[in-house]
């Protein structure tokens, strides 16, 4: 199993935020804003390694297209050649 470093982050600052907020909910101890900025950056984290991967993918795909519209181009350049 692969592990991503923004997996691993997400999951630290996940943790973290449920405790804080525990922490918050049975005693005195950080605001319910702290709490939450600490989750929030933990999904932050999450979607960009989410999203780091997807546009890898997108850029492959990009590359795809255009090695497909370059074989279509000699293609039809070689059949103009033969009509004329």
């Amino acid at each position: 199993m692969k592990f991503n470093i923004y997996d691993i982050l997400f999951w630290i600052f996940f943790v973290i935020g449920v405790v804080y907020f525990l922490w918050y909910l049975f005693g005195d101890s950080l605001t319910f804003e702290q709490s939450l900025i600490i989750l929030i950056l933990g999904f932050v984290l999450k979607f960009y390694g989410n999203y780091s991967g997807f546009s890898g993918y997108v850029k492959h795909s990009f590359i795809k297209v255009r090695e497909d519209m370059d074989f279509i181009k000699t293609e039809l350049k070689d059949i103009n050649e033969v009509v004329k």
